[in-house]
C-alpha cells in the first residue's frame, strides 16, 4: 500500500493504512486488542508508531506466548506469528486512532502512561495543523478534550467490571450494555450511523448552551435544537470508563467559539443497565446522564471522541453492531479522503515548481 509514483487521485480514494500509538501496559495484551479490532472492524491494515523511550516488546511476547488469536494482517515473526508493523514515511497512512488504558495502569505504569501521553499530545498537535482525521476511543477521547484545552471530570456508574477482550474463538467478548446515547440528529456522527435517519427523532431534552456549558429546558429552546434521540430508540452503548469530558470547559478558539460541539449524551435505561453483582441481585447501575459521551470537531476534518468502544462490536449481521462498526469505518474512509488530498496538494506542488524552474531557464521570472 505504500505510495506509487502512477497513483492518481481521483475517484474513490485507495484504502490508507491506520495509525495506533503503542500502549505499554505491561503484558501487550492491550496493544493487541486495539490492532486486532481495528484491523477486524474496517478490513484494513494498521501501524504502529511506538513513543520515544519506549520499545514494543511486551506486545511481541504477548503475540509469541499469550495471544489465542491472530491478526488478520502484520509482518510474520520468526514464530509465524504476525505483529503490526512499525510506522515509515513511506506509508500511506490516513486515520489516527488514539486508544483507552486499563484503569490499573495510571496506578502500575505511570511512567509509562507519561510516555504515551507526550507522544500522543504530539501526534494529535501535528494532525490539527495537517487536517488529519482522528478517532478518540474511551480514554482517547480523554486525550483529544484534553489537548484542546478542556478538562475531565469523574462519573458515577458507567464502568462495568472488566473490559472488553477477545475471546478463544477470535471475538470481541465481555461487551456488556450499560445504557443508551441520545444522538444530535444534524451531527456527523449520525451521518455516519446506518440507517441514521431512523434516530431523527424528538427527544425532549435541548443541546447544551455554547454560551454557558448547561442543560436547558426543552421549551425554551429552538426546535432544531430538539432533534435528540428518543430515549426509547437510542443508540444502546457499553461503558468501561470513569472519567467523561467536562463539559463546562468546553474548549474554545478565536472569538471564543466552541473548538467541538456535543454529538451525543448518556441516557439511564434500566432495560439496559446489567445488575452490578457487588452491589447484589436486582440492583442495578444508573450511570449519570447528560454526561459526554460524543464529542466531533466544529469545522475542519473529521475529528470523533467517543466514550465507548464501537470496535467492540462483533460483526454478528445484528442492526446494533452494524452502527457501531459504521462509525470506525466511516472514519478510516475520511483518513482516506485525506491522504488522497495530500498527495494531490503534493503533486501540484511539484509540477509547480517544475514549471517554475523552466520558466527560470528561459528568464520569463
Amino acid at each position: 500500500m505504500a505510495e506509487s509514483a502512477t497513483f492518481v487521485p481521483f475517484g474513490r480514494p485507495p484504502a490508507t493504512y491506520i495509525e495506533i500509538p503503542y500502549r505499554d501496559e505491561g503484558r501487550g495484551g492491550g496493544a493487541f486488542y486495539d490492532h486486532f479490532t481495528i484491523q477486524k472492524t474496517t478490513g484494513r491494515e494498521t501501524r504502529l508508531s511506538v513513543p520515544a523511550g519506549m520499545t514494543m516488546s511486551a506486545l511481541q511476547s504477548y503475540v509469541k506466548g499469550e495471544a489465542i488469536s491472530a491478526l488478520p494482517y502484520g509482518e510474520m515473526t520468526a514464530e509465524g506469528k504476525k505483529v503490526p508493523p512499525m510506522i515509515t514515511a513511506a506509508d500511506r497512512v490516513g486515520l489516527l486512532v488514539i486508544t483507552g488504558h486499563a484503569r490499573e495502569t495510571e496506578r502500575k505504569r505511570p511512567q509509562a502512561l507519561a510516555l504515551r501521553d507526550a507522544h500522543e499530545r504530539e501526534l494529535l498537535r501535528k494532525a490539527f495543523l495537517q487536517g488529519r482525521p482522528v478517532l478518540g476511543i474511551c480514554a482517547g477521547s480523554w486525550q483529544i478534550w484534553s489537548s484542546l484545552g478542556g478538562s475531565l471530570k469523574d462519573v458515577k456508574d458507567h464502568a462495568w467490571e472488566r473490559m472488553p477482550a477477545i475471546t478463544t474463538k477470535g471475538k470481541v467478548g465481555f461487551n456488556t450494555q450499560m445504557h443508551k446515547v441520545a444522538i444530535t440528529a444534524s451531527s456527523m456522527l449520525a451521518g455516519a450511523l446506518t440507517d441514521s435517519q431512523r434516530y431523527a427523532t424528538f427527544h425532549p431534552r435541548a443541546l447544551p448552551s455554547a454560551a454557558t456549558g448547561k442543560w436547558t429546558a426543552g421549551a425554551s429552546v429552538p426546535l432544531p435544537s430538539l432533534e435528540m434521540i428518543h430515549p426509547a430508540v437510542g443508540l444502546t452503548v457499553n461503558s468501561v470508563h470513569w472519567k467523561a469530558a467536562d463539559l463546562a470547559s468546553l474548549p474554545r478558539g478565536i472569538h471564543n467559539r466552541p473548538r467541538v460541539s456535543i454529538a451525543g449524551t448518556a441516557l439511564q435505561d434500566d432495560t439496559v443497565a446489567p445488575k452490578c453483582k457487588k452491589e447484589g441481585a436486582g440492583v442495578f447501575k444508573h450511570p449519570d446522564e447528560d454526561t459526554v459521551e460524543v464529542f466531533e470537531q466544529e469545522h475542519g476534518a473529521p475529528l470523533l471522541g467517543i466514550q465507548w468502544h464501537p470496535e467492540a462490536y462483533n460483526n454478528d449481521g445484528s442492526d446494533t453492531s452494524a452502527k457501531h462498526r459504521s462509525i470506525v469505518r466511516y472514519m478510516a474512509k475520511a483518513g482516506d479522503a485525506f491522504c488522497a488530498k495530500r498527495v494531490l496538494v503534493d503533486s501540484f506542488d511539484a509540477e509547480f515548481d517544475d514549471m517554475v524552474s523552466r520558466l527560470r531557464k528561459i528568464k520569463v521570472i
